[in-house]
């Protein structure tokens, strides 16, 4: 894993009370960072269908989870939740905790603009800092060999990968459908 410089900023958010909403391209580390430096209390995954579902149906039950959490705990709850875009409406929820000082949280989501689609969404103005998580940079990657960053890029995965032809192909694999979904959702073609 490598060490990211956001993590210094993100525990400085955490340390000063306000929680993180943390947006950035697909496969830049954003889970794999929270997951392993963040110590959270709580984490939820959107990316389960069962618990996307529940929440779906119930935001507030995220309300009566951290209730029971901080109760337990006897302290203000970290609470992470991963790609908070697939059920914006949770963030009505986020928005009831943090006012009530109740929670603070790292949200992370793929996708800025698919918050933004979503009509009358709650994005914690005041309550959340913005940041965003790019791919790596020079001085985040082991590597000095500055033909291979222009060739591959930064994302951690490919960067681990050994094989050029098998970065070829993984670099291919993300890029492609990656671009053609975002290209038509800026701007709502019909034929690419």
């Amino acid at each position: 894993m490598y060490k990211r410089e956001i993590e210094t900023k993100i525990k400085s958010v955490l340390k000063r009370g306000k929680s993180v909403l943390l947006l950035g391209p697909r496969h830049t580390g954003k889970s794999t960072l929270i997951e392993n430096q963040i110590a959270s209390d709580f984490a939820v995954s959107l990316l389960i269908n069962k618990l996307r579902q529940a929440y779906e149906m119930n935001p507030d039950l995220l309300i009566k989870e951290i209730v029971q959490i901080k109760k337990k705990i006897q302290r203000i709850p970290i609470v992470y939740i991963d790609e908070i875009q697939k059920v914006p409406l949770l963030m009505d929820s986020v928005q009831y905790l943090c006012d009530k000082k109740a929670a603070q949280f790292v949200l992370t989501g793929s996708s800025a603009r698919k918050l933004k689609e979503q009509m009358n969404i709650n994005l914690l103005p005041g309550r959340v800092v913005f940041l965003r998580m790019e791919g790596l940079n020079l001085r985040e990657s082991p590597s000095e060999d500055i033909e291979e960053f222009l060739i591959y890029g930064m994302l951690p995965g490919i960067r681990n990968t050994e094989n050029s032809s098998d970065k070829n192909e993984d670099l291919i694999n993300y890029v492609d459908p990656y671009l053609e979904e975002e290209i038509r959702k800026e701007s709502n073609l019909k034929k690419l």
